[in-house]
This record gives structure tokens, sequence and C-alpha cells, in this order.
């Protein structure tokens, strides 16, 4: 019981890391060759920011699989 929710805990504490490394990136991107006004930021957030949590949550995944298959 315990040990699950230590598992959980770190899963979730991956996915954080994980994303704030994706916003960060994809933030330098973003500011670097996307043109700044509402529209554009609009569709960030309708398209991007979801992609870029379901990558976290995917890459967090894998890793959590492959440290506790190692482990």
């Amino acid at each position: 019981m315990l040990r699950n929710v230590v598992r959980q805990a770190i899963y979730f504490v991956v996915t954080l890391f994980i994303f704030l490394f994706l916003w960060r990136v994809v933030g330098w991107l973003w500011e670097l060759y996307v043109p700044f006004n509402y529209k554009t930021d609009f569709i960030g957030l309708l398209f991007v920011l979801p992609v870029m949590v379901g990558c976290s949550f995917l890459l967090a995944s894998l890793m959590v699989r492959v440290f506790s298959d190692k482990g």
C-alpha cells in the first residue's frame, strides 16, 4: 500500500519535471519562431499545451517503468 503511494508520488514528480522542461523548451522555440499576437497564443493554449501534457505523462510513465524494471 505505502509502496504504491510512493510510486505514484514519484510518477507525478517526474511528470512535473518533464512538463516544466518541455514548457521551457517550447516557450523558447515559440518566442523564437512564432509571431506575437493573441491568435498564436490562443492556438498554443488549445493545441500545444495538451500535447505537452500528454507527452510529459507518456515520457514519465516510460521512465518510471524502465527504472522500476531495473530495480
